[in-house]
């Protein structure tokens, strides 16, 4: 359930008000009666104004704190993870009535009025920026979101367009975060399974890789890999380590499907 609350007016709400959120779910029990369960949410208003400058701040920058508004509630409760598969199902759900670059810019609007309320910055100095770990991820998912299947439509059918954002929608917030950034491990003797970054430089001809779209799950053997498969090395004794480093990422796959399209 999500609520998008403005606040219509130009003054900010008082401190300490507080808001009432109240579910009623309407059920009928197994002896036949209706029964009606209310369930009453409260908590505090916080407003949120600006980011503020670090405390290295040149004269004529404000410290952080000075004017500025509390944003530590905001802060420790905020949810960068939910918060990116939110993002996501909002921007599939506009995809139905406007177009993909209105979309887009509208991705780019939410991070922008984000970072500009909580980040720590010095204005025309982009090297003082700096995000809080509780949001320091988000720009990441939706560096990866910008150029998801969700948004970018190049190469897929309306079929797969559809199915695609239909299972976004019905998925937890782990599945879909592995559906808007993909998930990358490397399997090699130097070490155990270790993520890897999405980017060419990961692939290493001494290296197997796996690769989780959620939709896709692709093991991916590297040039030096390939060749002593090729020659079959794993099936002498003496290679024993190299066929226990072909079966893992195998091993791992399979784990990987069985949970997520069970039998």
């Amino acid at each position: 359930v999500y609520f998008d609350v403005t606040n219509p007016g130009t003054t900010p709400l008082p401190e300490g008000k507080r808001r009432f959120i109240q579910f009623l779910t309407r059920y009928q029990h197994s002896n036949g009666k209706t029964r009606l369960r209310a369930t009453t949410l409260c908590g505090p208003w916080h407003n949120v104004g600006p980011g503020s400058a670090p405390a290295s701040a040149p004269p004529g920058h404000a410290p952080p704190g000075a004017g500025q508004p509390d944003h530590g509630p905001v802060k420790m409760s905020f949810d960068q993870e939910a918060s990116a598969v939110l993002t996501a199902r909002l921007a599939v759900h506009r995809t139905e009535s406007e177009d993909v670059a209105d979309v887009l810019r509208w991705v780019d609007r939410s991070l922008i009025r984000l970072c500009s309320k909580f980040a720590d910055y010095r204005p025309d100095d982009p090297s003082s920026f700096r995000l809080a770990q509780q949001f320091s991820l988000y720009p990441q998912f939706m560096f990866h979101l910008r150029r998801s299947q969700f948004l970018q439509l190049f190469n897929s059918s309306p079929d797969e367009a559809c199915y695609y954002r239909y299972v976004l929608s019905r998925e937890n917030v782990t599945n879909s975060l592995v559906m808007i950034q993909p998930t990358l491990l490397s399997y090699s003797f130097s070490g155990p399974p270790a993520p890897a970054l999405l980017d060419a430089q990961s692939v290493r001809p001494d290296v197997i890789l796996l690769l989780d779209t959620f939709f896709h799950v692709v093991v991916f053997h590297g040039e030096t890999v390939a060749a002593w498969r090729e020659q079959r090395y794993h099936e002498q004794e003496e290679h024993a380590s190299f066929r226990a480093l072909l079966e893992a990422p195998q091993t791992d796959a399979q784990m990987i499907m069985d949970s997520r399209f069970p039998v």
